[in-house]
């Protein structure tokens, strides 16, 4: 009885391990739907993998020598019949040779194991039918010229006609992929209608521009569609499948010309534009202080943005400050070339008065219409400035601050005790001073222009301004007189609802000690000097038109209903 149970589990045993091992080394065999064809055909080949269940991905790689690999499908299937069990996986592949003759289809390993090689042939088309397909569809391309300079536009159209009976499969090929160049389609597919030979036929255009990096040859590479077209031969309608493809053209790109101005960016175009504005405009007198905005575009015909090279100078000088924003580029590829922008905006602040000039805008380009060098430019412009130099100012406020510099380190006290109790602090904490006295100004000119009543928009908006008066105060406390200078100008502007660049015009023209706080403020933001002398200058020189801020707003708030009801913003530091 042992023996017999020993038998039958040697048995078991080793029908397990043979089906372990058909498992491990699965039976492959090779189906070909047809081993003679006619050029443009299709042969479908069917590898089927015997003794499992588990799928493989499949290297097709060696295939695409002779082979356009137009579709695969993977399947398995599983049966188990009186006792006895089946599996198998089958791979499907399609293919169309690319040339005729004996074609060999190599081997393809699937797991561990490989299928034996297989052949094909591949009969050539009539003439007479390769000429009617020809004429049912086909690619059309062209370049805008067969030499062209590095990185100047290059434009590539590529036409697909089409007749009837003619049925296009998947999508239109995207933009060729160059190496060493940029690819921009220009707009959307266009798609018309033309008669050429007596036939019509639908045409999809697609428009792209190339700009290539490097001088040399360069390859524009072939692109193909399948389709189906619907022959007739002797009386009889068949429909073919064909594969339509594009020809590779090459160009020549050349290098940067000698007679370019080696100093200068490299810059090829059909036009370049120049462009500026000013904000508030040059014709009227500024203020030494005052923010004047300066916006230069360059609008490039042939290009992109990002080859226009910086166009405003940021070199500050005795006679301006200058602010440069961050430029901004932008292209449009929506016409039938690129046309690219460079937008550069400055803020500048004169620091004196008289006539400042701005230098001319040059920018030198090469016209790849004419072949030649072109500078295109704006003119020379002059900001016309006037009131108390911050030179001056700074200067003057030192000489002060020497010639009465007190004896000891106790504060003193301010000449008009009776408008306030202040203490004059030196270095920052006269910034604390100068920019409170603006607050308390900004609040007397509010009760006196205005005269303000409640509205169903007032809540809203003393929320916004109370988070404006909340910045002015971290500024103050950072003791940053570039951030409080923009604070301040940000909150005259929400509070009397005027232009930001006339604000503190507007509190210039408020009273003469409104004028002397915004000198002494431009001082302190746009001095050369350390911040020492800054606030010892202006601890001296600001005290008379501080309290007469003070006054001037202890007036009008007499001259308020509701004066009394009004407090003060805490606009700086109780320190």
């Amino acid at each position: 009885m042992a023996r017999r149970h020993l038998h039958r589990l040697t048995v078991w045993c080793g029908l397990l391990a043979s089906l372990v091992v058909s498992f491990a080394h699965a039976e492959l065999s090779v189906r070909l739907s047809n081993r003679s064809l006619e050029e443009l055909e299709t042969v479908r080949m069917v590898i089927r993998a015997s003794g499992t269940r588990q799928s493989e991905t499949l290297d097709l790689t060696a295939l695409e020598q002779d082979f356009h690999v137009m579709g695969t499908n993977t399947s398995s299937q599983y049966q188990y019949v009186n006792g006895r069990e089946q599996s198998w996986v089958d791979y499907q592949i399609t293919l169309q040779p690319k040339r005729t003759g004996r074609l060999l289809i190599p081997g393809i390993q699937v797991g561990r194991e490989r299928t034996q090689p297989q052949t094909l042939t591949v009969r050539p088309l009539a003439d007479s039918t390769r000429a009617a397909i020809d004429d049912l569809v086909f690619f059309e391309t062209d370049v805008s010229s067969e030499t062209v300079y590095v990185q100047a536009e290059l434009i590539f159209t590529r036409r697909l006609f089409y007749s009837g009976g003619v049925q296009l499969y998947g999508s239109q090929p995207g933009a060729p992929k160059i190496k060493d160049a940029v690819v921009i389609p220009l707009g959307e597919s266009r798609a018309t209608s033309i008669q050429r030979n007596g036939r019509p036929y639908g045409v999809v255009e697609q428009r792209f521009a190339i700009f290539a990096e490097t001088s040399g040859t360069l390859e524009i590479p072939s692109v193909s569609i399948t389709a189906s077209v619907q022959l007739v031969s002797n009386g009889r309608s068949s429909r073919k499948g064909v594969r339509v493809s594009t020809p590779e053209q090459k160009v020549t790109i050349l290098p940067v010309p000698p007679s370019y101005p080696p100093d200068a960016p490299w810059l090829p175009a059909t036009s370049v534009k120049l462009l500026q504005s000013f904000e508030p405009s040059l014709g009227r007198v500024q203020q030494v202080g005052d923010t004047v905005r300066r916006d230069v575009r360059a609008v490039i015909h042939g290009n992109a943005g990002s080859i226009v090279p910086e166009l405003l100078a940021s070199t500050d000088s005795d006679a301006l400050r200058l602010y440069p924003e961050s430029p901004v580029l932008d292209d449009d590829s929506s016409g039938s070339t690129v046309v690219g922008q460079r937008i550069e905006t400055m803020a500048i602040v004169p620091l004196q008065p008289g006539n400042l000039p701005l230098p001319d805008i040059a920018l030198t380009w090469w016209n790849t219409a004419t072949q030649t060098v072109e500078v295109t430019r704006l003119p020379m412009q002059v900001i016309i400035a006037e009131g108390a130099s911050v030179n001056e100012v700074i200067e003057s406020g030192t000489k002060t601050a020497a010639a009465n510099e007190p004896s000891s380190d106790k504060p003193r006290p301010l000449a008009d005790a009776a408008t306030t109790d202040m203490v004059v602090r030196a270095q920052p904490v006269a910034l604390y001073w100068l920019i409170g006295g603006f607050g308390l100004l900004a609040v007397s000119m509010w009760l006196w222009r205005l005269r303000r009543t409640p509205s169903n928009g007032e809540a809203p908006r003393q929320a916004s301004l109370k988070q404006l008066k909340k910045r002015l105060a971290n500024a103050l406390e950072d003791a940053s007189p570039g951030a409080i200078r923009e604070a301040l100008i940000d909150l005259i502007s929400a509070q009397f609802e005027i232009p930001k660049h006339r604000s503190l015009r507007y509190l210039s023209d408020f009273s003469g000690a409104g004028r002397q706080l915004v000198n002494d403020l431009n001082a302190c933001c746009y001095q050369t000097d350390d911040a020492a002398t800054a606030g010892q200058s202006l601890s001296l020189a600001f005290a008379t038109d501080l309290n007469q801020a003070l006054r001037a707003m202890q007036d009008a708030q007499s001259a308020t209903d509701k004066a009394s009801a009004v407090a003060l913003p805490a606009l700086y530091s109780s320190r």
